[in-house]
């Protein structure tokens, strides 16, 4: 019988269903079985969906154990994203290099193909420890692969993108090399090489708020019109403008004035200060940076930026203090990588070297961010404690 309860429902051509929906009004039940799922089907869609969760959460799972286990990879992706062949200069010294990016020890060569490499370009301001790992270096790979203490200038100055084309040296691995800024501020106060103004100067407050720059002497005082105005070109050392550099001659001074044939006194100079090279603000200004630090900075996003130049592979960051904690060993071997060709020298050892003393007012100096642009040290590495 048909549940009294339950009113038949119209069919599609007018006519009254039964309950089991074949408007026939044989009745099988209540419901049709046909229109609920059976027990398989509904074990078998429920594996299914368990299976795919199970899946796709151990893929996940693995990424994150991937990422946490290799923690380089992870800031070689973010280093690529903000670094990589980025292009142009603010005008401030500052590269498009992105700021917030640290770079990660020991990410040397990931993303670049074996041999891709044809020449390395050793870069680093002064004290930084340039001269070892260019000597260093020279002895593991000269014989094969070229090893130069610059890449479109020499290796303590701004590099700039040249249409020299014997300054364009293709597939360059740039090696640039830094030290932290506590130990480098104390060695440039003690050696300041090419920087005669800031020679002698013992107190480190009086160092480090100095102007970086000097008066004109000699040879530049007698320069034409054009070639101070720039009409000349870039004609002063290094291919510097006259304005972006003091002194614009390599050696500036009256000929005989170091040896006493000038006037008959001997002088006696020190750390090159017969050759000063005062670099102005990387911006086509002509103006002097205030003091050392504020150069220090623009010449670290100077050095960085040099990976968007075109004939350049790829830029490493080296760290004085830790090629000497942990040998060269490994930088080697990433060279060996991306050069294709393998080392004719034996690695430099882990070394123990004394650190200067620092002035307990000079490093609090320093880690004020009015002082020193932190954001720069951290791109390579060198956090504030």
């Amino acid at each position: 019988m048909m549940d009294p309860m339950r009113s038949p429902e119209p069919s599609s051509n007018g006519h009254r269903k039964g309950a089991n929906g074949n408007g026939n009004g044989n009745m099988k039940g209540r419901y049709d079985v046909s229109l609920t799922p059976s027990p398989s089907k509904y074990r078998r869609k429920s594996n299914s969906r368990r299976n795919f969760l199970l899946c796709a959460f151990t893929l996940m799972l693995m990424g994150v154990l991937y990422l946490y286990l290799d923690y380089n990879a992870s800031q070689r992706i973010i280093e690529m994203a903000g670094m990589r062949k980025q292009q142009g200069d603010k005008g401030d010294g500052k590269s498009s290099v992105d700021k917030d990016v640290q770079h990660a020890a020991h990410s040397w060569g990931r993303g670049v193909k074996e041999g891709a490499v044809k020449s390395i370009s050793v870069l680093g301001e002064r004290n930084s420890g340039t001269t070892w790992v260019y000597d260093h270096l020279g002895t593991c790979f000269n014989h094969t692969v070229p090893v130069r203490r610059r890449l479109t200038r020499y290796k303590h100055w701004f590099q700039h993108q040249t249409d020299r084309k014997d300054r364009q040296y293709e597939g360059s691995l740039v090696l640039a090399q830094f030290r932290n800024i506590f130990e480098w501020t104390r060695a440039m106060q003690a050696t300041p090489h090419h920087a005669p103004a800031h020679l002698d100067v013992k107190d480190w407050k009086e160092y480090v708020t100095k102007t970086w720059t000097m008066e004109r002497v000699g040879k530049d005082l007698n320069m034409t019109d054009d070639e101070k105005s720039g009409k000349a070109g870039p004609i002063c050392q290094e291919g510097f403008f006259y304005k972006d550099v003091i002194t614009c001659h390599v050696r500036p001074y009256p000929d005989g004035y170091w040896d006493g044939t000038y006037d008959g006194k001997k002088r006696k100079h020190r750390f090159s200060e017969h050759q000063p090279f005062y670099e102005m603000r990387n911006d086509g200004s002509g103006e002097p940076y205030d003091n050392v630090l504020q150069m220090r900075a623009a010449k670290i996003y100077n050095f960085l930026d040099t990976v968007s130049f075109p004939w350049v592979e790829d830029t490493w960051v080296l760290r004085y203090e830790d090629l000497l904690k942990e040998g060269t060993q490994h930088l080697i071997e990433s060279i060996e990588k991306v050069t294709g060709v393998k080392a004719n020298c034996t690695a430099s050892p882990p070394q123990n070297r004394k650190k200067r003393e620092i002035d307990p007012d000079l490093r609090k100096y320093l880690l004020n961010e009015k002082n020193v642009d932190w954001k720069a040290e951290k791109l390579i590495g060198y956090e504030k404690e």
